[in-house]
């Protein structure tokens, strides 16, 4: 590349080339040896996502836990301690393979799912049986009005 100052007439020149050093041979050669470990590294990839995942479902399971400690039957605490340390023991392994932590995952996840139907069927049942008595209550208080001394425009029913 040639550049050429118009007001003093100097010119200078530059030339770019490839600087890797590395000859056709060894370039093919890297290239090949990427191409044999492509299939290795696909699986470690995958191997670590789910390791990933798993850990992200432990966090989510002792969180939920945590914020419903009180409400969780000890039944249910104790299967989901259980079925948190074997993900925990499975991820700790180096040699666990994507399947094995899978499956653990599964089983966590099936747990918690049972648990939190189970509580959320207990908070359905507790509301709606307030507010039923909260019903009652306010046809008790809808009794008292007199439909004699309503006023114009009031609704009674």
């Amino acid at each position: 590349m040639k550049a050429k100052d118009k007001a003093t007439r100097k010119e200078q020149s530059i030339s770019i080339k490839g600087s890797t050093g590395l000859s056709d041979e060894e370039i093919e050669k890297m290239r090949k040896e990427a191409e044999e470990h492509a299939e290795e590294d696909r699986k470690k990839k995958e191997q670590i996502e789910a390791r990933n995942m798993a850990d992200n479902l432990v966090f989510q399971a002792e969180k939920f836990m945590d914020e419903q400690k009180d409400k969780i039957k000890e039944e249910d605490k104790k299967s989901l301690q259980d079925k948190i340390k074997s993900v925990k023991d499975t991820i700790a392994k180096e040699d666990a393979s994507k399947e094995d932590i899978e499956k653990v995952q599964k089983e966590l996840a099936d747990e918690m799912q049972k648990v939190s139907q189970q509580f959320y069927q207990k908070q359905g049942q507790q509301e709606s049986s307030e507010s039923k008595e909260e019903k009652k209550s306010s046809d008790k208080k809808g009794e008292e009005v007199n439909k004699d001394e309503a006023e114009e425009g009031e609704v009674v029913e």
